[in-house]
């Protein structure tokens, strides 16, 4: 889980090692509902240790159950080789913003988190 300042929003991340698949939903402040957002593309930045970096890039997944729509969505997913075999990286959200607020780099440690929520706006 990915804290977006002081608990003002969140970011789920989960990892399919299978196939190498990215799922990231965004959450409210509590963590327990979806917020969807306008933005097109999430992209994390990872590093391994002693691998090299890569990004994933996320596109905005469409629901129809939910009413989601790829202009307006709580669920970004891709793929990236490299999340097969990783079980820990350190990686870094490059910007989205949720609910008007903008983050950007904001890091964290993969599947630990970021404890404390500071980002770099």
């Amino acid at each position: 889980m990915v804290v977006l300042g002081e608990e003002f929003a969140h970011l789920e991340l989960v990892v399919d090692r299978k196939t190498g698949a990215m799922t990231a939903y965004v959450l409210d402040g509590e963590a327990e509902r979806g917020v969807a957002i306008s933005q097109t593309l999430l992209e994390i930045d990872a590093a391994p240790s002693g691998g090299d970096p890569f990004t994933v890039q996320l596109a905005p997944v469409e629901n129809v159950l939910t009413g989601e729509t790829s202009g307006n969505t709580s669920q970004f997913a891709g793929e990236a080789d490299p999340l097969k075999t990783l079980r820990r990286f350190e990686g870094e959200v490059r910007q989205i913003e949720v609910r008007g607020q903008r983050f950007e780099a904001v890091a964290f440690r993969f599947p630990e988190g970021n404890e404390d929520g500071e980002d770099a706006r």
